[in-house]
């Protein structure tokens, strides 16, 4: 496998038309649509680099149930390989319901963020891979700086580039939790509410010299309708977005990661990285579900020849 994805994965009941100030008639309310899918960090970010041409893993886990079972086959459908999905009789798959609204943004009900499954991948799972990629930290498992170290050192170690996305929940855990771990991490992927949440920082310049102050190598800052910011040691750049209509955000951030991480494999420049990461996740957002969108890498070269990018800010 060339990446390795670990982290989050559910099955999506995606509700398109629901006006959540209109009260319900007759015990009913008719919405434009509503679609099942699969969802979570790790998922999406598995499905979408198989259908670019990358060999992915997923790694995470399920209940031993109808839901765990219907994400097991949607993601191998995908191509991506489900070797390292774990199955739990103690708990149920996770269920999340999306509400879509008009302008493509999304809401999310669920349970609580510390009745997610918990599990426990071998480091092992890690070895030979091009890039380790822990799609959910701050979510279970990953609540402690020992949970990511154990599988991103020696990963780092043999070679792996470490990528990251987090989910900033709070109450689990705190991001300084997490410092002896970020110096592991060559490119860190929060979208730009997490990483002002994070930091305590409101400029994009300011947050990524917190983070990398810390030890993270790349922190490239997902910024929605603006596209990317990155900055490393030796590099600061912004990456516009492209001009494409939005029908559904879920799963942006995840669809961008998956189209970085095949760009980093090539061997890509970091300017080449993001506008492709941009197209990967414009494309996303054009279609209903976290995963839906994106075929083909050659739907994404398509793209980029017929859609202009935004001016940069």
């Amino acid at each position: 496998m060339e990446v390795v994805c670990l982290g989050l994965s559910c099955v999506d009941v995606l509700v398109r038309g629901f006006d959540r100030m209109t009260a319900f008639r007759d015990e009913i309310c008719e919405v434009e649509s509503i679609k099942l899918g699969v969802g979570g960090d790790a998922v999406n970010q598995a499905m979408t680099l198989s259908r670019l041409g990358v060999g992915a893993k997923l790694v995470c886990g399920v209940g031993r149930d109808d839901a765990g079972l219907y994400l097991r086959d949607r993601v191998a459908e995908s191509g991506a390989d489900i070797s390292g999905i774990q199955y739990s009789d103690g708990y149920s798959t996770g269920i999340t319901v999306v509400v879509i609204a008009p302008d493509g943004q999304r809401h999310f009900i669920a349970p609580p963020a510390a009745n997610r499954l918990m599990y426990e991948p071998d480091p092992e799972v890690c070895a030979g891979a091009r890039v380790v990629s822990i799609a959910s930290i701050m979510l279970r498992p990953f609540i402690t700086a020992d949970s990511v170290l154990r599988l991103v050192k020696p990963a780092s170690e043999r070679g792996s580039l470490i990528c990251a996305d987090v989910v900033a929940h709070k109450g689990l855990c705190s991001f300084e939790d997490f410092y002896p771990a970020l110096p592991y991490i060559d490119y860190f992927f929060p979208n730009e509410e997490e990483a002002k949440s994070l930091t305590g920082r409101e400029s994009l310049d300011d947050i990524a010299d917190f983070m990398t102050g810390r030890g993270v190598k790349n922190v490239v800052i997902k910024t929605g309708r603006d596209g990317c910011f990155l900055k490393g040691k030796d590099i600061r750049l912004t990456a516009p977005a492209f001009d494409s209509p939005v029908v559904d955000t879920t799963g942006a951030g995840d669809n961008f990661a998956a189209g970085f991480i095949k760009s980093l494999i090539e061997g890509r420049s970091p300017a080449d990285c993001c506008r492709y990461a941009n197209a990967v996740a414009s494309v996303a957002v054009g279609s209903v579900g976290a995963n839906t969108g994106v075929k083909s890498a050659a739907q994404i070269d398509e793209f980029i020849a017929a859609h202009r990018q935004f001016e940069a800010k």
